[in-house]
């Protein structure tokens, strides 16, 4: 079996909590911070969600999963405009601990109210970042941003040696 392991990232615990909680597989304990979901029966996809806070304190663990990280997951929460400076700054500390694959979940992204070119400027993101509006309570609005992530993780070159052994 290969296990993949996606990093969920915001400064909401709880959009957080309830974005893992959305997707993991039923029957799993109550903590929201981990799950799994077994896509196929020859793949494990790990969520983690991790302590964020603007104090220092937890950036060395956030280097440390970030090691292990294949793909990352940012939940922004659309809805509070004022948090997209300090979304902004750890999604550029996560780029540097490990390069790779990431999409945004927008929670509360209102097309009437939000442009997805204006949050990709207040973030800070290349022009071509997967933004997908999300309702982080939802299961199948929060499954199809983890599938992204996947499908990313797929276009890389271990992505491929992954698709060819279990997809």
């Amino acid at each position: 079996m290969y296990t993949l392991n996606l990093i969920v990232i915001d400064i909401d615990r709880k959009n957080q909590s309830e974005f893992i909680g959305a997707v993991r597989d039923s029957g799993q304990y109550e903590n929201s911070l981990f799950g799994r979901i077994h896509p196929t029966d020859k793949l494990l996809i790990w969520l983690f969600g991790i302590p964020m806070t603007s104090d220092s304190q937890y950036e060395m663990l956030w280097e440390i999963l970030a090691e292990g990280a294949d793909g990352y997951i940012f939940v922004i929460d659309c809805t509070q405009p004022a948090a997209f400076p300090e979304a902004a700054r750890l999604i550029q500390i996560f780029r540097q601990y490990a390069p790779v694959p990431f999409v945004v979940a927008a929670h509360g992204f209102n097309t009437t109210t939000h442009s997805l070119k204006k949050l990709i400027e207040q973030l800070n993101l290349p022009v071509n970042t997967d933004i997908m509006p999300c309702i982080v309570s939802d299961p199948n609005s929060a499954k199809a941003v983890v599938q992204r992530a996947f499908q990313k993780i797929l276009e890389t070159d271990e992505g491929r040696i992954l698709d060819s052994i279990c997809c």
